[in-house]
C-alpha cells in the first residue's frame, strides 16, 4: 500500500512540472535568467568549447542540458546534416528555444525526485507516515514546483541538497565510508551547480560530529578528510572553469557588489523569510515555520544536522536585498519534514505495527535512542540494559533479543515530558503489556 502512496506521490509531483513546461515557446523564454544560460549552451557547440559564457551560475546545469540536447538530437529530434556538433549548431539558429524545452523537462524530472529522497530521509529519521507527509508537502508546494518550470539551475541544485542531507544523515547512522564519499561528491556537485547551495556541505561534519566524541580531533579522521577532497575534486569536475577562470567570476561578482545599494532599511533582513513562508506556502508554509521551531526543542539528530547547515544559511541569505525564497529551495526537503512530523505530534497520531518497520505483534521491546543505565521488564523478570551510546539503531539492535521477548524495535523520535516509560507503554504495551523501559534517558518510539 505504501508504494502504492509513493507511486502516487511521484506522479503528482511529476505532473505538476511537467503541466505547463513548454510556456512562451518558441516565440520567448519564462525566466529572463534562461536567455543567458541558453546562450551559454548553445556556445559549447558552436565554439566547440565547455568554457561558459553565463558566470551567474556554475556551469554543471549548463553541461548537463548540454548532454541533454546531444541526446535528444541522437534519439532523432531535428535535421540530420550528416555530423552532430554541425546539427546542433543549425538548430540552435533555427530553433534557439529549444534548449528551453530540454532545460525545463530536465527541471522537472530532477525536482520530481526530490520527494522521494524526503520520503526515504523522513522514514529512517522518524517514520513512514512523517516521510509521507512530507513527500506530499514537497510534491504540491509553490515554490518548488514554479522554479522546476525554469530551465535554471534551482532544482538541480535542489536534488543534490536533498541527496546530500540522506546521505549526511546515513553518516550519522552508519558511518561507512561509502557515505563520507558519496556526501562530499554531492556536495561538490551542489556548490558546481548553484553557490547558494554551499551551506549543504556543512551537514556532513555535523553529521560526523554527532557520531564522534565531539572533540576538535574529530575533525581530523581521515573519512572526513577525505569527504572534504572529494567535494572539492566533484566541484572541480563539475564546473572546471570556476578555477581555470576564475577572473571572470570574481569579475561578475565585483560588478554586483558595487551595484548594491545595501539599502538595508528599506528591507526586512532575515524577517522576509519568516514572512514569506506563510504567505507563499499558505498552510504548509506556516507548519513549515512550527516545525523549524519544533525542531530547537526538539534537538534530535537530523535537528543538529539541519540547523548546522540552515543556520549560516539564514544569516547570509536572509541579509540579502533581493527577497526570494527559492535562493532556500535546497531546504525544503528539511522544512517538510519538520512539517510533516509537527503535523503528526500535534495530532496525537500513533505509530502502527507497519510503521515500526514491519514488525508483527507479540512482545516489543523499545530501546530509547540516548539510553543511559536503563532498566528493561518483562513479564518473565528484570533483564538489565546499560549503554552509552547515541546511535542505537535497528540495523545495530533488531537481532539482540533479550529473555522473554519475540521481537525487538528500536523506535526513534519524540520523548514526552512525562517520561520514556509512560509513552512506551502507549506504543507497545498494547500488544504485550510488558516490555517497557522503566528507567534511563533521552527520546523513545514517537513521530
Amino acid at each position: 500500500m505504501r508504494g502504492l502512496t509513493l507511486l502516487g506521490i511521484f506522479a503528482l509531483t511529476l505532473i505538476l512540472r511537467l503541466w505547463g513546461f513548454a510556456q512562451g515557446y518558441p516565440g520567448f523564454y519564462g525566466h529572463v535568467d534562461e536567455i543567458g544560460v541558453a546562450a551559454s549552451i548553445w556556445n559549447f557547440f558552436r565554439a566547440a568549447t565547455l568554457q561558459p559564457t553565463e558566470f551567474t551560475y556554475p556551469a554543471f546545469y549548463s553541461y548537463l542540458v548540454a548532454a541533454g540536447l546531444w541526446l535528444t538530437h541522437a534519439m532523432g529530434w531535428g535535421p540530420d546534416l550528416g555530423r552532430l556538433s554541425e546539427s546542433l549548431i543549425f538548430i540552435s539558429y533555427l530553433d534557439p528555444g529549444r534548449v528551453a524545452l530540454v532545460g525545463r523537462v530536465l527541471s522537472a524530472v530532477l525536482s520530481a525526485l526530490v520527494p522521494l529522497l524526503t520520503y526515504a530521509l523522513g522514514k529512517e529519521a522518524f517514520n513512514a507516515r512523517v516521510g509521507s507527509i512530507a513527500a506530499l508537502f514537497m510534491a504540491v508546494a509553490l515554490v518548488p514546483v514554479v522554479h522546476a518550470h525554469q530551465a535554471l539551475p534551482d532544482s538541480a541544485m535542489a536534488l543534490g541538497a536533498a541527496l546530500c542531507f540522506y546521505c549526511s544523515w546515513r553518516i550519522y547512522t552508519h558511518g561507512s565510508w561509502r557515505y563520507y564519499l558519496l556526501a562530499g561528491f554531492v556536495a561538490g556537485l551542489v556548490v558546481a551547480t548553484k553557490y547558494n547551495g554551499a551551506f549543504t556541505a556543512l551537514a556532513i561534519p555535523a553529521a560526523h560530529w554527532l557520531r564522534s566524541d565531539r572533540t576538535l580531533w574529530s575533525l581530523l579522521v581521515p573519512k572526513l578528510c577525505l569527504a572534504i577532497f572529494i567535494a572539492l575534486l566533484a566541484l572541480f569536475v563539475g564546473s572546471p572553469y570556476l578555477f581555470l577562470a576564475s577572473d571572470k567570476y570574481w569579475a561578475l561578482v565585483n560588478y554586483q557588489i558595487s551595484s548594491l545599494d545595501f539599502a538595508l532599511g528599506e528591507r526586512t533582513p532575515w524577517w522576509w523569510i519568516v514572512r514569506s513562508l506563510p504567505q507563499v506556502e499558505w498552510l504548509v508554509g506556516g507548519l513549515m515555520l512550527g516545525g523549524m521551531v519544533w525542531s530547537i526543542y526538539r534537538r534530535e539528530a537530523l535537528d543538529w544536522i539541519l540547523w548546522a547547515a540552515w543556520l549560516p544559511s539564514f544569516l547570509y541569505i536572509g541579509s540579502w536585498t533581493r527577497e526570494s525564497l527559492h535562493y532556500l529551495l535546497h531546504f525544503y526537503p528539511l522544512w517538510a519534514l519538520g512539517a510533516a512530523r509537527l503535523l503528526a505530534a500535534g495530532g496525537g497520531v500513533e505509530l502502527s505495527e507497519e510503521d515500526m518497520g514491519g514488525f508483527g505483534s507479540g512482545r516489543l521491546l523499545c530501546i530509547a535512542e540516548h539510553l543511559s543505565g536503563g532498566i528493561i521488564q518483562s513479564g518473565s523478570g528484570k533483564t538489565g540494559f546499560t549503554t552509552g551510546s547515541s546511535r542505537l539503531d535497528q540495523n545495530q539492535y533488531s537481532g539482540w533479543n533479550p529473555a522473554g521477548y519475540e521481537l525487538v524495535a528500536v523506535l526513534p523520535g519524540i520523548a514526552t515530558k512525562t517520561g520514556t516509560r509512560k509513552y512506551c507503554t502507549s506504543l507497545c504495551g498494547k500488544s504485550a503489556g510488558t516490555g517497557v523501559i522503566t528507567g534511563g534517558l533521552g527520546r523513545c518510539a514517537g513521530l
